[in-house]
C-alpha cells in the first residue's frame, strides 16, 4: 500500500470478538499503537460489508472520542474487512496520500481487495487462536482424567474401531486415534467397546 499510494499512515485493526474490541494489529509508526474502541462504537455500526468510508463522511455519524482519534492519527480512508459470513472483522485505516490527491475509485478497489484478504487472515488467526485454546483445554482436562486412572476410549475416524487411551494409532488403517466421548473403554467392568 505505501509502494502504490505513498499514504502517510497505515493501520490495522482486528475484532477480538470475546473481548468484544477492535485493536491495532500493525501500524506503519507508533501514534496508533495500544488503539482500540468498542465493537459496538458508533463509528463500527458506520462500517458495512467492506465499503470504504472517508473520515469526513464518518466524523459527522461517530461519538466525539472517535472523532478526536481519528483527527489525531490523521485518518483520511477507513475500509472495512469483512469476514466469509459477511460480518466486519477489522479495519484499515489510512492517512492521507503524500500527493494530497484524493483516494479515487481505482484506489479504492484496490484497498478494498486488499481489505478482503486482511479479513481471511484475521479470520484465519483467530481459528488457530481458538484450536489452540480448545487444544489446551483437552490436555488439561485429559491430564486430570489421567491422574484418575480412568481407560478413556479413543476411536478411529475412519473404521470407527474403538482403543484403550494408550494406542495412538489404529492397526486395521494407520489413522490417528481421537477421543471422542469421554467414556471408558471398560463399562460398568464388564462390556469394553
Amino acid at each position: 500500500i505505501e509502494s502504490a499510494l505513498h499514504v502517510t499512515r497505515i493501520v490495522v485493526l482486528a475484532l477480538r470478538r470475546g473481548e468484544g474490541r477492535y485493536s491495532v494489529v500493525h501500524a506503519s509508526d507508533d501514534a496508533a499503537r495500544g488503539l482500540e474502541f468498542p465493537a459496538d462504537s458508533p463509528l463500527a455500526a458506520h462500517l458495512t460489508r467492506g465499503a470504504s468510508r472517508s473520515a469526513t463522511d464518518l466524523r459527522s455519524v461517530c461519538a466525539a472520542p472517535e472523532v478526536e482519534w481519528l483527527d489525531r492519527l490523521g485518518v483520511d480512508l477507513v475500509i472495512p474487512s469483512v469476514g466469509t459470513d459477511g460480518a466486519v472483522v477489522g479495519l484499515l485505516l489510512l492517512g492521507e496520500k503524500r500527493s494530497e490527491e484524493p483516494f479515487t475509485a481505482k484506489d479504492r478497489n484496490l484497498l478494498q481487495m486488499v481489505a478482503a484478504q486482511i479479513g481471511s487472515s484475521i479470520e484465519v488467526r483467530t481459528l488457530r487462536e481458538t484450536v489452540d485454546r480448545q487444544r489446551r483445554t483437552a490436555t488439561e482436562v485429559l491430564g486430570r482424567l489421567d491422574q484418575e486412572g480412568l481407560n478413556l476410549v479413543r476411536e478411529c475416524p475412519r473404521c470407527g474401531r474403538c482403543f484403550d487411551r494408550a494406542v495412538d494409532r489404529c492397526d486395521a488403517d494407520g489413522a490417528t486415534l481421537e477421543f471422542v466421548l469421554p467414556v471408558e473403554r471398560l463399562v460398568e467392568g464388564k462390556y469394553r467397546l
